[in-house]
Formats: C-alpha cells, structure tokens, sequence
C-alpha cells in the first residue's frame, strides 16, 4: 500500500459537454473522473458484477482490475498516435495526455502501473481551445497547457 504517490502517464477524451462541466473521461471505458475527488477503481469483471461475494478490491495481481497509467510519456504519445490514426470519426472528443498521481494499492504492469486511487496531475490537451482547457484548470485543480 503506497503512501506517497508514483506519478504516470496516461491519456483521457475530454467531454466538454459533460452535465456537471467540462470533464475527462477514461479512454477505455468512458468513465468520467471526478472534479476535486480521487478517482477509485473497482473490479467490473463479469463474475465480480454477477456474483458481488467474489468480488474484491482494486487492482489485484492477476487479474485486469486498476486505474491504468505508463511509466514513460513517449509511451503515452504513441498510444494517443495510434488511436487518432483511426480516422477523425473515432475521435470526436478532444485528447488530453498528461501525468496521473497514484496511490494505495498499487501493482506492477506492462509498461507501466494499475492503481487503487489516482488523480490528474497536470494535462496538454489536443484538439481542445483555451476555453476547454480553463474550465479543466479550474474544476480539476491542475495545470493544464495546449498542445503546439
């Protein structure tokens, strides 16, 4: 269990018409990471869902359950490369690519991390304006730049 926090790489859509303001959202899974608050992982495996008894906390060794990051932001870049090489109907929201705090359980991954807790640490966004990327600076607490 971490106390202190391991800093990561990750990439998030950025929904600017999210009902609660301006919001990142998880690339996978669209789930939206909350202003001011840690976000928590939780096991959504089938059987855990279906059988709430074997469920357990996240992540767990093993397993597929945890809040994603890398350990490098070249990484991260490629990925954000690739995903947006599949054509400009896939990847309507605007991009945010930036470093993650992580924190209590954390589990060695390929390249990188599965966490229990993590929050933004700063963000570049891509395909975003100074609006966007205001509103994320002051709903989530964090610097925030755009992309070049």
């Amino acid at each position: 269990m971490l106390v202190e926090p391991i800093l990561g790489w990750r990439i998030w859509h950025v929904d600017p018409d999210d009902p609660g303001g301006v919001r990142l959202r998880s690339w996978a899974h669209s789930t939206v990471w909350p202003a001011g608050h840690r976000m928590e992982a939780r096991c959504r495996s089938i059987l855990s869902m279906a059988l709430p008894a074997w469920g357990h906390s996240a992540p767990r060794k093993g397993h597929s359950c945890g809040i994603y990051a890398l350990n490098d932001r070249e990484a991260a870049e490629q990925m954000l490369h690739e995903i947006g090489e599949a054509g400009p109907d896939f990847n309507r929201l605007p991009a945010a690519l930036g470093r993650v705090s992580l924190w209590g359980r954390v589990v060695e991954n390929t390249g990188g991390w599965r966490a229990q807790f993590a929050y933004p640490y700063d963000l570049e966004l891509f395909g975003a304006d100074e609006r966007i990327a205001s509103a994320l600076r002051r709903e989530y607490a964090v610097d925030v730049a755009l992309a070049p």
